[in-house]
């Protein structure tokens, strides 16, 4: 990630980061990136039921709760326009062709 970011010359601490998945490759990726700049109120995780936000309570628990989100938005699309990395870390296919446009220039996408 680090050396795709310089690539595209983009800071970690600046970038929008998109999960699909949570479960736990998807939060250890999360929490490493964090660890090396990342912000958390950059990182959107969704999963089979959506994006991870205040209230939700279908397959939530204590290791999503740092990256739930006070939001209306409640699906990938939702939450991929300006994404400057996605985490494909779920089911093959959820990264539809048609989202990639509403991504920032120069993403990184690792699936």
């Amino acid at each position: 990630v680090l050396n795709g970011l310089e690539f595209a010359g983009k800071t970690i601490s600046d970038i929008k980061i998109v999960t699909s998945g949570a479960g736990a490759a998807a939060l250890a990726c999360l929490n490493l990136l964090v660890s090396l700049g990342a912000k958390v109120e950059n990182i959107w995780v969704t999963d089979r039921f959506g994006v991870a936000y205040k209230g939700r309570t279908d397959e939530m628990d204590r290791w999503k709760d740092p990256y739930v989100k006070d939001t209306d938005a409640r699906t990938l699309a939702d939450v991929i326009p300006g994404a400057d990395v996605f985490l494909g870390l779920s089911a093959a296919g959820v990264l539809k062709p048609e989202l990639l446009q509403h991504m920032a220039p120069k993403p990184l996408i690792l699936a």
